[in-house]
């Protein structure tokens, strides 16, 4: 079941350290079946506090995603990556949940 890892900047401190992050990211993504589905691509805020871009990436499981995200490769490049704390990231499978599982 696929699964999803959505990660909304709040707040970008350095521009140049950001791009060098995303001219990076593609080698850490290699061989856990990722496809990018947005990354920082133009979009309307529809509600909410003030965000600077927003990323998915599509994983064929959770625990996939996960050991991407933990991996040292990505670490090492997300402590560089130019934006600020805070920064929200998430990780979901791609089903629905009935409400009363929830």
């Amino acid at each position: 079941m696929p699964a999803y890892f959505v990660y909304i900047c709040q707040r970008v401190i350095d521009r140049e350290a950001l791009e060098i992050c995303w001219s990076k990211i593609g080698p850490t993504l290699q061989g856990y079946e990722a496809r990018n589905v947005a990354a920082y691509s133009p979009f309307q805020q529809l509600e909410g506090e003030k965000v600077d871009g927003v990323a998915e990436i599509e994983f064929p499981s959770i625990a996939i995603a996960k050991t991407w995200y933990d991996s040292p490769a990505y670490r090492i490049l997300l402590r560089n990556s130019g934006v600020a704390p805070p920064a929200s990231a998430f990780r979901f499978n791609a089903r629905l949940v009935r409400p009363s599982a929830r």
